[in-house]
């Protein structure tokens, strides 16, 4: 509900999922959300854009011989590279064959032009994208995303850590939508939860 009503304008939606480090459950978190938006109706596509340590194939037990690396070199075609079996409603664009220049790749046209392609297909793109404090991909990235949205696990991120690449982010411009608290130990929280009944009085 955060991320609609972070995004009012119309057509399609390009939102980047990331983290400050590795480990914190981005990738999981990207396809989850995915699934949630597409359960609503509406026409979803995941792309792997993490061409240094792709995650989405091995989470969803698909195979990467070809994916979004080898479109953007022209080896494969769009329509080859493009998943649909994993789950219904929820198209899958694997990262494809790690390249010698990611960070180059990522912040091409051709990059663009692809996402601007896809866009006329779907209502949102989610982007699992590599961790802001380790490589730049994906400050390049939030060129094209219309929002970022920060993993961040409880007891792996370091604060400072997350504040630097909460700060490398908005020097790049990015919008970002919100955070995600992954992995929380309630039971060691200061905040407890009690159920309370609202009333509500219309006059």
């Amino acid at each position: 509900t955060n991320i609609i009503l972070s995004l009012p304008k119309t057509g399609c939606k390009v939102v980047a999922i990331s983290s400050s480090v590795a480990g914190e459950g981005k990738s999981t978190t990207c396809f989850n959300t995915a699934l949630t938006f597409s359960e609503t109706g509406v026409r979803v596509l995941v792309i792997d854009c993490d061409l240094r340590r792709p995650n989405i194939a091995k989470l969803l037990n698909i195979k990467n011989e070809k994916g979004l690396s080898n479109i953007l070199v022209n080896e494969s075609k769009l329509k080859d590279c493009i998943s649909s079996e994993v789950y219904p409603g929820v198209d899958v664009i694997s990262s494809g064959t790690i390249p010698p220049n990611p960070a180059e790749l990522l912040a091409s046209d051709g990059f663009k032009y692809l996402l601007e392609d896809l866009k006329k297909s779907y209502d949102y793109i989610f982007l699992d994208t590599p961790p802001v404090a380790i490589v730049t991909d994906t400050l390049l990235i939030s060129e094209n995303a219309d929002g970022v949205v920060m993993v961040a696990r409880q007891n792996v991120v370091d604060k400072r850590v997350l504040s630097d690449a909460i700060g490398k982010l908005r020097f790049a411009k990015a919008k970002i939508i919100g955070f995600v608290l992954n992995d929380m130990d309630y039971s060691k929280s200061s905040y407890k939860y009690q159920s309370y009944n609202y009333k509500y009085e219309y006059k």
